[in-house]
């Protein structure tokens, strides 16, 4: 038996370097495949399958403002309304906000704009994890873009 998958290989083999455009053609055919498989299965199971790295993620919830009438279904709340919220709340056992910011990285070189996301001080303990590093560094300067 084994003896027959050898002679099948060698006859393959044999046939592939007859025709090395049609080998390279299917060579890089396979390696497209198996690389966009490889892409798409990882992107699956990283953002479909595997849980969120937070503590108990099946009870985080997000919530919004509806302000629909000025084309916003989905609206970050305003900074008073959510003070509100979060004095009145009697269901969650934590809440907390983010919101995006842009600024100025400011370091040995010229300026740079940055994108990022302020939160409110209590955003790591609600989701159960610890910041990776904190924001602040004496060489390290982000100014606030100015509108």
């Amino acid at each position: 038996m084994s003896r027959h998958i050898f002679a099948d290989l060698r006859y393959g083999l044999r046939l592939l370097q007859k025709s090395p455009g049609f080998t390279a053609i299917a060579v890089c055919a396979l390696a497209l495949g198996i690389g966009a498989n490889t892409a798409i299965f990882s992107t699956v199971d990283g953002a479909l399958l595997r849980a969120l790295p937070y503590r108990d993620p099946d009870r985080l919830a997000m919530l919004w403002e509806e302000a629909t009438f000025v084309g916003f279904p989905r609206a970050t709340p305003a900074p008073g309304n959510y003070s509100d919220w979060k004095r009145q709340n009697r269901v969650f056992s934590g809440m907390a906000a983010m919101r995006f910011v842009q600024g100025s990285l400011t370091a040995d070189g010229p300026p740079e704009q940055v994108g990022g996301q302020a939160a409110t001080p209590d955003f790591f303990s609600v989701l159960g994890v610890e910041p990776a590093m904190a924001a602040y560094s004496p060489k390290l300067r982000i100014a606030p873009r100015r509108r």
